[in-house]
Formats: structure tokens, C-alpha cells, sequence
């Protein structure tokens, strides 16, 4: 389990080595060359890859997102502790972003996902657990950047919060205050 665990560990950092984030801010040039996606943290922007998933169609759903292969990794729901993976939270519904560049939103068109960590938190891995939200059919959808306001939405009953039982490795490459660049 170590062993595979440092694999996991060893080729993110190879993939982030080879994923040089740019000097000058990201442009839509930069998003052709290496799939990066944007999402929040803390009412901010990050900038991350997803690499590779413990779950087949997820699997496939990402590679369709980004044009880019999303490699489907079974043995992540086995490399790790349910209770130490950092959360994900992907939006089902609510505000369509099918059209917002550069990918369209989150991988079911919808809002961007909303990080609980970044590199510096204590904490922090990129090996994350999908946290699915669900807009409730009489709540009025808006756009929520942080992990507080949405579960203050869902105490609100406005939203329903699902946990998943697969592992997505998300390393975030670009945060509030930092980034992955090589120098």
C-alpha cells in the first residue's frame, strides 16, 4: 500500500514537473497545450489536472471534457483511507456553464468545483473524495466559491451534499499565494 502510494505520489510530481505553469497569467493559448481547470478555494481561483480516477466512466467523462485522457486507476479506492482524502465538491446541476470557457464548467456543465484544501494546508493531499451537489428543485441556484458557503447552503436546505465511493487524483497547480512553477 506505501508502495503504491509513492508510485501515485512520485507520478503526480512528474506529471506537475512536466505541466510547467506559465510566468504571465493563463490564457486560452496555454489551455490547448495542458489541460488545466479552473476551480475555487476560498472564494479564489485555482488552477488543477485530474490525472487519473478510481472510476471507469468518470474516466471517461473527464477525458471527453478536456480532450485529454484521464486514466482510470482502480487501485486508488484501495491506496488510501476513506477519512484521509480531501474533498472535491462537483456540481450536478444549478447554473449551465456549457459555453463558459475554457471547459465548459465542471464536468456536468455546471459550475466550476469547489476545493475544501490547497498545497500549504495542513492536510492537503491531491488524492481527493467527489463530493456530488444537487441543487434542490425549489432553491434558487447561484454561484458558491468556497467550501463554507456551500455547506451553509446546504444547512439552508437549499442544496443536497452526496458522497461518492471512488478516488479522483486532483493536483492543484496554481493557488491563492502559490503555485507548482519550477524555477
Amino acid at each position: 500500500m506505501k508502495k503504491m502510494l509513492f508510485i501515485i505520489c512520485l507520478a503526480t510530481l512528474l506529471l506537475a514537473g512536466c505541466a510547467k505553469v506559465a510566468e504571465k497569467p493563463i490564457s486560452e493559448e496555454f489551455y490547448e497545450r495542458i489541460p488545466v481547470i479552473d476551480g475555487y478555494f476560498n472564494g479564489e481561483k485555482v488552477w488543477f489536472i485530474h490525472p487519473d480516477v478510481s472510476n471507469a466512466e468518470v474516466s471517461e467523462k473527464l477525458t471527453r471534457m478536456i480532450n485529454y485522457q484521464t486514466l482510470y486507476v482502480p487501485q486508488h479506492n484501495e491506496a488510501v483511507d476513506a477519512e484521509k482524502l480531501a474533498k472535491l465538491y462537483v456540481f450536478t446541476n444549478g447554473i449551465d456553464h456549457k459555453n463558459v470557457k475554457p471547459w465548459g464548467g465542471g464536468p456536468f456543465g455546471f459550475q466550476i468545483d469547489i476545493f475544501d484544501s490547497i498545497p500549504g494546508n495542513e492536510g492537503y493531499t491531491s488524492l481527493r473524495s467527489p463530493h456530488l451537489v444537487t441543487w434542490k428543485d425549489d432553491s434558487k441556484p447561484r454561484i458558491l466559491t468556497s467550501e463554507k458557503e456551500l455547506l451553509e447552503t446546504e444547512a439552508a436546505g437549499e442544496l443536497t451534499i452526496e458522497v461518492t465511493d471512488f478516488v479522483v487524483n486532483v493536483p492543484v497547480l496554481r493557488w491563492p499565494g502559490g503555485s507548482a512553477r519550477l524555477n
